[in-house]
């Protein structure tokens, strides 16, 4: 019986002795011995947690007594992570550790926050029929509060001088891919140029006798973040009574007589 030395794969020089207990003989047997692949070894993976908006990466890693280069295993990636997770090149520690590792990478956005399950495929092609093992885990992406984007406000832009006026939040049309607008949303109006603002912080009045253009300084909330917006507003005029201060004509007129008043008089 004739034993290749673990792992040992090619051609094998064998000495053989034939005795008829009497006399013997030598002879040399040439044998090949084909590769069989050992399937290669994963390393243990736990799951993970990622940051919405931010890049994240994670590693696999694995032993194989064959020993090949690292071009001979793929890597590939399915289920929901795989729509925003991408698998790297393989390394190869071949000096130290032996270990391969690949790198797998990615940066969640909103329409990833429930695309969490991964399963990972490393195919060993090193030698002989090819071997696949899989590794499964999650990973799950904690929200980031995205700030709201005001696209738009379509309340009325003009107002009589001296009238106050007040903002509602539907008059704003506003984007918000983490809250549901109106419904999560509030403002208030901040003091500025020729106006001012009610306690409820939602009634403005401009200062008296102004007309002219307002620059109405808002702050919209989703709850967690405030974002400014700027609101004109055109004060429109209006014609004030007179009012009489004084008059300065004559001030006595003897009986039976007239008197005429002129505008200088008063």
């Amino acid at each position: 019986t004739v034993i290749p030395a673990p792992n040992y794969n090619g051609d094998l020089s064998v000495d053989v002795k034939i005795s008829d207990g009497d006399k013997s003989d030598i002879v040399m047997v040439s044998l090949s011995v084909s590769p069989v692949n050992d399937a290669l070894v994963l390393s243990d993976v736990s799951d993970v947690t990622a940051l919405e908006e931010t890049s994240f990466s994670t590693s696999i890693s694995w032993t194989d007594i064959d020993g090949a280069s690292a071009d001979g295993y793929t890597v590939s990636l399915a289920g929901e992570a795989s729509n925003w997770l991408a698998a790297g090149a393989v390394s190869h520690d071949a000096d130290s550790s032996g270990v391969y590792s690949v790198s797998i990478s990615g940066t969640p956005d909103d329409e990833n926050l429930y695309q969490n399950d991964l399963s990972v495929s490393v195919t060993d092609n090193s030698e002989g029929e090819s071997i696949s093992l899989n590794k499964y885990f999650s990973v799950s992406v904690d929200p980031v509060n995205d700030a709201p984007v005001v696209l738009s406000y379509s309340g009325a832009t003009q107002v009589d001088e001296d009238e106050s006026f007040s903002v509602s939040i539907n008059d704003f049309v506003v984007e918000d891919v983490d809250n549901d607008f109106p419904f999560d949303f509030d403002f208030t109006v901040s003091a500025g140029d020729n106006y001012t603002v009610a306690s409820d912080g939602k009634s403005i009045t401009p200062a008296e006798n102004y007309n002219g253009t307002l620059a109405i300084n808002l702050m919209i909330s989703d709850g967690t973040v405030d974002v400014p917006f700027s609101l004109a507003v055109e004060v429109l005029p209006v014609n004030d009574d007179p009012v009489l201060t004084a008059y300065t004509g004559a001030g006595a007129l003897d009986e039976d007589n007239s008197i005429s008043f002129s505008g200088t008089d008063f």
